[in-house]
């Protein structure tokens, strides 16, 4: 009788260690995340700083403007300052975390930021801390160029990104009385969200968590969609998963106003 109290109470107590490993895991990135988070944002002020200041860089005020004339309202930092541009060597040391130069090189965490203009002409900055599945992940590459229609689309863009970065996702608010809080993917994004996934609105810049996700691609968010709809359709920015991962990349979206 004593040896099987033992063997009850040690298989409780193994089957405890990946609930503690995950939840270790879990309280780590929760810690880790807006500490890249802080970073990024006094990166991102020394870099606007210093492309505003040369005669031959572009100003990030402007080509938010430009990108606003084009119909996009948030534009990856990345792409509004092409002189840093994503793949860069730099990209390597700048972007990742931790950013000091170590050997060998076991970076993990990445950051992306999206920004939008404000009415007052300050930027609305969205950072996304996203986390590396292998060191052989690869990731969503979206299109760069935001002077097109289809800036950030890429529901057949190639995989062949290092990091986990925020693309554009068609979606279809339901107009359904009692289903403000429903989105239907758009045919070509099926793989980019899932449940638990961190969704920015393109419109507003609002933030929304996904709860569930349905097999007919309808998700339903934490909070209702915003009031209006618009006639051509909505989207949303979202970090997706690795090729062949069904992992979330995602662990953290900040957002703050950063005044130039």
């Amino acid at each position: 009788m004593a040896a099987g109290i033992l063997t009850i109470g040690f298989a409780f107590i193994a089957g405890m260690f990946p609930v503690g490993v995950k939840l270790t895991a879990i309280a780590t990135e929760q810690t880790i995340a807006p500490i890249v988070a802080d970073e990024a944002t006094a990166k991102m002020k020394l870099y606007v700083e210093m492309f505003n200041a040369s005669s031959t860089e572009p100003n990030l005020v402007d080509e938010l403007k430009k990108a606003e004339s084009f119909g996009n309202r948030y534009v990856d930092l990345v792409d509004a300052l092409p002189g840093i541009g994503r793949g860069d060597p730099c990209e390597v040391h700048e972007f990742v975390y931790p950013s000091a130069r170590t050997n060998p090189e076991p970076k993990k965490y990445h950051w992306s930021a999206l920004c939008g203009l404000l009415p007052d002409g300050n930027v609305h900055v969205s950072i996304f801390v996203g986390r590396k599945a292998g060191a052989g992940a690869r990731y969503r590459t979206p299109n760069s160029n935001y002077t097109q229609p289809n800036y950030g689309l890429v529901p057949s863009g190639p995989v062949d990104g290092d990091w986990p970065v925020p693309v554009k996702v068609g979606v279809t608010a339901s107009v359904n009385p009692g289903e403000e809080r429903v989105l239907t993917i758009e045919p070509g994004y099926e793989t980019f969200i899932n449940s638990g996934s961190t969704i920015l609105d393109d419109a507003t810049g609002r933030i929304y968590r996904v709860m569930e996700r349905t097999s007919d691609n309808v998700i339903t968010l934490d909070r209702k969609w915003r009031n209006w709809v618009v006639p051509s359709g909505d989207f949303v920015w979202v970090v997706p998963p690795a090729e062949g991962s069904g992992r979330e990349p995602c662990i953290g979206v900040y957002q703050t106003v950063i005044g130039f």
